[in-house]
């Protein structure tokens, strides 16, 4: 069997099904070349045996030819689920290692020596120490503690509520709880024996009282109760719980099925639920309840006053009105009334859409963070980022729904004449047919009076002398067919576009190889190289800094996209850093790519484009090897107007 960095290298010659450099490879898998020499060496024996030889070619590089393809892709994906295994057992990156540390800490009945952890991950202690840092930042997101006992190692403490969530996170919620590592483990092989025992209580119950609980919320409320009875045989004293505070009045029947679990379990398994956790079953049962148009009269006039006001201070911050939107309320009160138990009890919602909503659905994430900042106030208590990326889902088809394909603002400008603006309504009417929402006419003396900023493009039959960010056309009443072919590319992403969005990186805010030790350093320093090119608000560092403490813009692929909780600036800029070495962000991943974002305060459709193009860069596994490998300014603008390019072709065209 391989071992990691052996199985990299052949799946990257694999995957480019050609020569690759071998300083590009070697660079690309942050090893040596002499390293790589000494891989290749070792493997291509073993390749041999499953129909694959290895070759290389001066000035070209290493080749990897497949002559048995069948036979070679058969042993490939068995050594690609024996390295997914073994990286639980043998981590060897850094955030591996301190996954397995945090694993072993909370697995552990006793402390466990540093020695004894040194020996298990054959590094220094050196490296140990560096990796324990690490750890303890991790493990602070959860306000739990590494204490040193003497004689005896290191142990986790915290409230018995926040170890329940930090092993819920990276014992259950994770690539490991899949993993035959998991299923070796002792706490595998108690799940094996409870879990399905425990899932036919839950189930049993719900369905004897015609009670509704959402998929994910049934998985979460197994999981919570296999944890605590598994720390139960850990630790046999009783646990250190808070009270949980719902109206017992209010949910006597959710309190009625979680001691019907309890006894259930007990029945079943032998194991006994103590008193104190009940509360928390209750809990779970009642922020998962899944209702339907049927329970509308079950909504709690808090919860519908509390979407009231919510939907009012957004119309209020973003000028965004749902108020017509009677869909959008309806679900966000079903959401909000078992959200609200959920967050004042501290109980949380995972979310395994997490990453991808933030990357797919950033405008409505971002609605979301000022939600819930909003929300945790009202109700005095915080809201976390899974909470928040499924409110995101619902504030994403809102705004979507608001901007259809076709649903865009036209002002159509003329000298004086009501005749000529009447043509010009009407044969842009013909043109665009029901591809637009509005045309508006007005004379050019009754511009300076309106917002422009609202419109989506300005069609003129006179010069147009007013400096706007929106796209400008100038027509003759009757349009010409060049007239109409400009008319019809001017919602799709042409050159002209694609070159104002080019120049939302200016080099002077373009960092290569910076030297930030802290994320906090890395936003610093960019948002002093934008403050040297644009006027900026003095506040724009601060409110940067607040909207990463809601929710950390870490969106994956070792790319973070800080940015202020409001739109601030006159024009859109985005400064860019790459980091010699990675920063440990806000969530405790490693980052090398920090994007500071700056939007303009009146969005438009290049702002769009720009945030699409972005994220489709971020989302490029391949653009961004490349990068790694050349990060200066002009190979990243060359990287980037290629997936402007493949972004312009694949965009439907605006008219069918």
């Amino acid at each position: 069997m391989m071992d990691v960095r052996s199985f990299d290298v052949i799946d990257s010659l694999y995957r480019e099904k050609g020569y690759l450099d071998g300083d590009e490879l070697a660079s690309s898998l942050d090893i040596s070349t002499r390293t790589l020499r000494d891989i290749i060496k070792d493997v291509r024996e073993h390749v041999e045996q499953y129909g694959a030889t290895i070759s290389y070619k001066n000035n070209f590089g290493y080749r990897l030819e497949v002559h048995q393809k069948t036979l070679f892709e058969s042993f490939l994906a068995q050594e690609k689920k024996n390295i997914e295994n073994m990286r639980f057992d043998y981590p060897v990156t850094s955030d591996e290692r301190c996954d397995y540390i945090i694993r072993r800490f909370l697995l552990s009945s006793t402390p466990v020596k540093s020695d004894d952890l040194c020996e298990e991950l054959g590094i220094s202690k050196t490296t140990f120490a560096q990796d324990l840092r690490h750890v303890k930042q991790i493990l602070s997101r959860y306000e739990l503690q590494v204490e040193v006992q003497s004689k005896k190692g290191l142990a986790v403490c915290g409230s018995e509520k926040n170890m329940q969530s930090c092993m819920a996170d990276f014992v259950f919620y994770n690539d490991f709880a899949s993993s035959a590592s998991f299923t070796t483990h002792s706490i595998g092989q108690f799940c094996r024996q409870y879990e399905q025992k425990i899932r036919t209580c839950v189930n049993r119950v719900l369905s004897d009282n015609d009670y509704h609980m959402t998929d994910l919320g049934i998985n979460n409320l197994v999981v919570h109760i296999l944890i605590t009875l598994y720390r139960g045989q850990m630790d046999p004293s009783k646990p250190d719980l808070s009270d949980v505070k719902i109206n017992e009045d209010e949910y006597r029947l959710e309190i009625s099925m979680a001691q019907q679990m309890a006894d259930l379990v007990a029945d079943y398994t032998g194991m006994t639920l103590l008193e104190e956790e009940l509360g928390f079953i209750a809990v779970h049962i009642i922020g998962s309840r899944l209702f339907s148009r049927e329970d509308e009269n079950l909504i709690s006039m808090e919860t519908l006053n509390l979407v009231r006001d919510l939907f009012e201070e957004i119309r209020r911050h973003y000028g965004i009105s749902f108020f017509d939107d009677m869909e959008l309320f309806a679900l966000m009160c079903m959401h909000m009334e078992p959200m609200i138990q959920r967050v004042r009890n501290g109980i949380p919602m995972r979310n395994p859409l997490l990453d991808t909503i933030k990357s797919e659905n950033p405008n409505g994430y971002d609605l979301a963070v000022y939600a819930c900042r909003w929300l945790s106030q009202r109700l005095n208590a915080s809201i976390d980022e899974n909470e928040m990326g499924y409110m995101a889902l619902h504030f994403g088809i809102a705004l979507d729904g608001m901007k259809k394909p076709g649903q865009k603002r036209v002002l159509a400008v003329c000298a004086s004449g009501v005749g000529t603006s009447r043509m010009l309504k009407y044969n842009l009417e013909k043109l665009f047919g029901n591809s637009v929402e509005s045309i508006t006419t007005a004379r050019m003396s009754e511009v300076t009076q309106m917002d422009l900023s609202e419109y989506d493009l300005i069609v003129t039959t006179v010069p147009f002398d007013y400096p706007v960010s929106t796209r400008v056309i100038q027509v003759g009443c009757y349009l010409s067919q060049s007239d109409q072919d400009a008319l019809r590319n001017a919602f799709t992403a042409s050159s002209d576009n694609a070159d104002q969005l080019i120049r939302a990186f200016d080099p002077a805010m373009y960092i290569e190889n910076g030297d930030a030790e802290t994320w906090q350093q890395a936003v610093e320093q960019l948002c002093k190289g934008m403050s040297s090119c644009i006027n900026m608000p003095d506040d724009f560092l601060k409110l940067t800094m607040d909207r990463e403490m809601l929710s950390s813009t870490y969106i994956g692929n070792r790319c973070a996209v800080p940015h202020p909780t409001s739109v601030l600036l006159e024009e859109n800029r985005i400064a860019v850093m790459h980091l010699k070495k990675p920063v440990v962000w806000s969530n405790g991943k490693r980052v090398e790519w920090v994007f500071l974002i700056g939007m303009k305060r009146y969005e438009d459709a290049g702002s769009d484009q720009l945030i699409h193009a972005l994220y489709e860069l971020i989302g490029d596994g391949n653009a961004l090897r490349q990068l790694k490998l050349d990060a200066s300014y002009d190979h990243f603008i060359r990287i980037l107007q290629s997936v402007l390019s493949v972004q312009s072709e694949a965009e439907d065209d605006f008219f069918r």
